[in-house]
């Protein structure tokens, strides 16, 4: 918990020790679950290998696995340059932390987690955020300049929307020296806690893997089982985060925050994007895949318990529906359908016992004889 507030209250000053302490946070809670089903997790054991080692004992749902390697991926550049985007992957940081923490909670929290109701995550301030949407504009804008007839009519644009974000580096910077004041007092009170803390915890984990290796085969049995069946409840906003990592994976240009049509992301050439919220006659649509000017597929993106299975059907619509906003041409349409593809997922691994709560759902629309069926990975090629 300490690990969490210092994060927390540093967040506007300086987002990269909120980085780092989210960072450590998952390392703190790998290192216990560890301790509490009979691995080792000595101080000299990487995150990335205790995950591996957790893998081999307790088949974690996919998506708190995908939690703790999303804490440990955004601590890694942690660097000293304040830049918007540390502010950004600060705050998906602390999203994430927050529905991993409460599902730690829930599963090892004993009697003080009966009746535990996870309370919707409240976003800092982020004093980046104009910033980004500055930056955003200014690469759409360079991005999509194809001529030198384009250079010179966007040129008076470019140099005000550079005015504006100098103003607002300035803004920005303004209020992290005044929060700085704040937080440079409490700082080193904050890091001698959290040193008194992990010397704790670190002796609670002995104790917990004593216990753990005390138990009968059975008993020991039981409890992975019991984690094992345990899943991480997220909101759309958090599942979002997800999504966007494995987009990112599979080779897309994702981000669904910032790289959304109201933001002014449009298709370009010899890209392949997954922009957010792009309009259709029925709605936004959650993600369109673009390889180049071409649309392929339709995403639709719910929070972790939602049913998924059916939202095939509301991708369906966005479609038929999608509009081109004076930004691409349809070439082929696909009989009452304008994109070929159709995917709905809400970022859980697939599980027969939870058919419809849970993959990658996927509906090729150009033949109506297909029917939707489950994948393992997001993937278009």
């Amino acid at each position: 918990m300490r690990l969490a507030q210092t994060a927390e209250a540093c967040f506007v000053p300086d987002p990269n020790t909120t980085l780092i302490k989210m960072r450590q946070l998952g390392e703190e809670l790998a290192k216990t679950i560890a301790s509490r089903v009979g691995v080792d997790s000595g101080s000299d054991v990487k995150q990335v290998d205790l995950l591996r080692e957790l893998d081999y004992t307790l088949r974690l749902d996919k998506q708190v696995k995908d939690a703790f390697h999303a804490l440990r991926k955004l601590g890694n550049p942690a660097t000293h340059d304040i830049t918007s985007s540390s502010h950004r992957d600060a705050l998906k940081a602390l999203q994430v932390g927050h529905a991993l923490s409460a599902w730690f909670h829930i599963q090892f929290g004993g009697d003080k987690a009966k009746g535990f109701k996870l309370e919707p995550f409240v976003k800092p301030q982020d004093p980046s955020e104009k910033v980004r949407q500055l930056e955003q504009t200014l690469q759409e804008l360079q991005k999509q300049t194809k001529t030198a007839e384009d250079r010179l009519a966007r040129a008076e644009e470019q140099k005000k929307i550079e005015a504006q974000k100098a103003a607002a580096e300035q803004q920005r910077a303004e209020q992290m020296a005044s929060e700085s004041q704040v937080w440079e007092q409490i700082a080193t009170e904050h890091e001698a806690k959290l040193a008194q803390f992990r010397a704790k915890m670190d002796a609670a984990n002995i104790e917990y893997f004593k216990f753990f290796t005390g138990l009968e085969k059975q008993q020991q049995a039981e409890q992975i089982r019991r984690v094992e069946k345990s899943t991480l409840h997220l909101s759309e906003a958090e599942t979002r985060i997800l999504i966007d990592e494995q987009l990112i994976e599979a080779g897309w240009e994702a981000d669904s925050v910032n790289l959304r049509y109201s933001k002014g992301a449009r298709p370009i050439a010899n890209a392949n994007r997954a922009i957010a919220e792009w309009p259709t006659d029925s709605g936004p649509a959650d993600y369109v895949l673009f390889m180049g000017l071409t649309p392929v597929a339709v995403v639709e993106a719910k929070k972790s318990a939602k049913n998924v299975y059916d939202d095939i059907g509301q991708a369906k619509r966005y479609a038929k529906g999608l509009l081109e906003q004076g930004a691409f041409t349809l070439e082929t349409n696909y009989g009452e359908f304008k994109v070929p593809l159709t995917f709905a997922t809400n970022g859980r691994p697939y599980l027969k016992q939870l058919e419809k709560e849970s993959g990658i759902w996927f509906l090729d629309v150009r033949d109506n004889s297909n029917r939707r069926k489950v994948l393992e990975h997001l993937s278009v090629t």
